[in-house]
């Protein structure tokens, strides 16, 4: 009987002194005149109770900005990736490419030839699904331009920037650029809506974040990664935001409903990713513009 009630005044005395921290949230809103309505803060109630955080506290401030304070038991990398991926938009879409040799590439890279600091794929090193390498973003505007007409008459037919520098053969960082098939839709078929249970590992090569399709997702999947193998192992583009993530060549179709994503994450953006990937992307632009956190007493 003494040792079981050491045990229960051990247990009581563990719980008391478990540390509990308020973490304070100071966000802005980017589109103008938007601020907290009912809907916006039911959003991000509903939001904090899926990461797991009670919230204490939300209210509205000058410029378009807004607070929220919430309670976690800790607050390290992990819950911090959390806590950023409550205000996160990861849009994901999937779309086929278009590889050297193409009509639609041969007509587009004879365009852009005369761009300043754009470099055309030789198709020697680089992969085929990469028209060339900008070694600047705002070059990118100079080439669409160039190419504004032909684009608008052909609806199939967009092009995305890589989200990161890559390295290229003399060791300079440039984005790669894509031409993208979107076959006449003006939306992917498969997207981040898709996914389900994402998650991060890590590979020999880096963090990646893996995730499995719903029911519809798995399928649309399947269909696209067998036209793509049966396609010359075609690549199909992974865009994140707007911008190619990553734009792996398809071997074989894919018919288990998996996915992952690599592209030089580091732990906290992969955990950033997958978190926002399993939240949903919030509904408004939001800006974090400070984190704070304080230990309650």
């Amino acid at each position: 009987m003494k040792n079981l009630f050491s045990i229960i005044l051990f247990a009581v005395l563990i719980s008391a002194c478990a540390k509990k921290n308020e973490v304070t949230i100071i966000a802005e809103f980017q589109k103008p005149k938007t601020h907290l309505t009912p809907q916006i803060k039911k959003e991000i109630n509903e939001r904090l109770m899926i990461a797991g955080f009670k919230q204490t506290h939300l209210e509205s401030l000058p410029k378009n900005r807004f607070k929220i304070k919430f309670i976690v038991d800790r607050f390290d990398n992990a819950r911090l990736a959390q806590a950023k991926s409550i205000f996160n938009i990861a849009e994901l879409e999937f779309w086929d490419t278009y590889r050297l040799g193409e009509s639609p590439v041969e007509g587009i890279v004879e365009l852009v030839g005369e761009v300043p600091d754009f470099t055309p794929n030789t198709g020697e090193s680089l992969p085929k699904q990469v028209l060339g390498l900008l070694d600047d973003t705002r070059v990118a505007d100079g080439i669409f331009s160039e190419i504004k007409d032909l684009l608008s008459s052909k609806e199939n037919l967009k092009l995305y920037l890589s989200e990161k520098h890559v390295p290229n053969l003399v060791g300079r960082q440039k984005y790669q650029i894509y031409l993208i098939d979107t076959k006449g839709k003006s939306e992917a078929a498969l997207t981040s809506k898709h996914i389900t249970n994402a998650k991060v590992e890590s590979t020999p090569s880096g963090q990646v974040v893996s995730f499995n399709f719903d029911e519809e997702g798995a399928k649309i999947w399947a269909e696209m990664t067998t036209k793509a193998a049966e396609n010359r192992n075609q690549a199909v583009a992974l865009i994140l935001n707007g911008s190619v993530v990553s734009a792996p060549i398809v071997q074989m179709p894919i018919l288990t409903g998996g996915c992952q994503i690599s592209g030089d994450f580091s732990n906290e953006e992969a955990t950033l990713l997958a978190n926002t990937f399993n939240l949903g992307s919030f509904s408004e632009q939001v800006e974090i513009i400070e984190i704070s956190e304080e230990e309650v007493k």
